[in-house]
């Protein structure tokens, strides 16, 4: 597959991140603009670790951030409890240390490309 991806409507500003390692982090958004609150994850950058299918140029890679995986919840309460007990902090104000490091650009699908690290790789620690 050649060109660009197709943009990804979210609806949320807030971001969340999760310190991994010096200089790399996760990322995710809360969107409860449907019955189901979903939280999308990132990569550092908005980039994709698996092939994406879409061959960028740099002046296009700085354009797009990859939807990279995705849990859903039943409320917005239990999304945020379960970021913040699986190390997600959010981002408060734009003077925020994180603020300046969160991915930019017009989201798209890349789930289907990459491994799932929290949906499916055991890496999300649920609430019980």
């Amino acid at each position: 597959m050649q060109g660009k991806p197709t943009p990804f409507q979210l609806n949320t500003n807030e971001w969340w991140v999760k310190p991994l390692a010096m200089l790399q982090n996760n990322w995710a958004v809360i969107d409860d603009s449907s019955n189901l609150v979903t939280v999308y994850f990132f990569h550092d950058g908005g980039t994709t670790k698996h092939l994406s299918g879409f061959s960028f140029r740099s002046s296009d890679e700085e354009k797009f951030i990859a939807i990279v995986d995705s849990l859903d919840f039943s409320s917005r309460t239990e999304a945020e409890a379960e970021l913040e007990e699986n190390g997600f902090k959010k981002i408060t104000d734009s003077n925020d240390f994180f603020a300046a490091y969160k991915p930019i650009g017009t989201p798209f699908d890349a789930r289907q490309t990459e491994p799932g690290i929290y949906s499916k790789q055991s890496y999300w620690a649920r609430l019980l």
